[in-house]
């Protein structure tokens, strides 16, 4: 269990800003340099990760405010605040790859599946930058062909909405999000253990 999370999400509920400044200071730094991995080149001068980090929090401390969020298990909230992050990260590739605000009409490479992030599963710890990067570089392999609805409801369940709520968002019965997660969950398996296999 992340008992230093708990605390002090705790602390902050109970009105004490020096607890969301701690909180903030935890992870940025790692989730900044994730957003910069992910974004691509020719949108930096666009999009600042820093930005994309604060959005984040936002979002956080809003939702944790009205009780969206339970922590659990340890690494919980290192898993929210990335799956936030990657959302955020994809939704300002989509945006500014859209249209007229297209930056680069060739799609740079892992544009598409940018902003995936880690299943709750996948790391049970608050890893450094360049393990969490490997990890969803792996991410990114499993999701590249999977069909927008499945990774619709993948990427819900990454910023930590219940089963029934994605079957509710995508018009699909519980037990068809269940499986898609189940299916998901045993592709990155399988790929991971390709890739220590095929590693040095």
């Amino acid at each position: 269990m992340d008992d230093v999370s708990v605390h002090l999400l705790a602390r902050w509920r109970d009105g004490d800003q020096q607890a969301a400044a701690e909180l903030f200071d935890r992870y940025a730094k790692r989730l900044t340099a994730l957003a910069q991995r992910r974004l691509p080149a020719r949108l930096g001068v666009r999009v600042d990760a820093e930005d994309i980090v604060q959005s984040v929090y936002r979002s956080f401390f809003i939702a944790a405010r009205n009780g969206r969020y339970v922590l659990e298990r340890s690494g919980d909230l290192w898993r929210l605040l990335f799956g936030i992050t990657m959302h955020k990260v994809q939704h300002q590739v989509r945006y500014h790859q859209a249209g007229k605000r297209d930056v680069d009409l060739e799609q740079p490479a892992g544009g598409q599946n940018a902003g995936f992030s880690l299943p709750a599963d996948v790391a049970a710890h608050d890893p450094p930058v360049e393990e969490a990067v490997a990890l969803s570089d792996l991410l990114e392999q499993a999701m590249a062909d999977i069909e927008p609805l499945e990774r619709r409801m993948i990427e819900l369940r990454l910023q930590g909405y219940r089963v029934g709520e994605i079957a509710g968002d995508t018009g699909r019965c519980v037990h068809t999000v269940l499986r898609v997660m189940d299916r998901f969950k045993k592709r990155l398996e399988r790929i991971e253990a390709e890739s220590r296999k095929d590693g040095p």
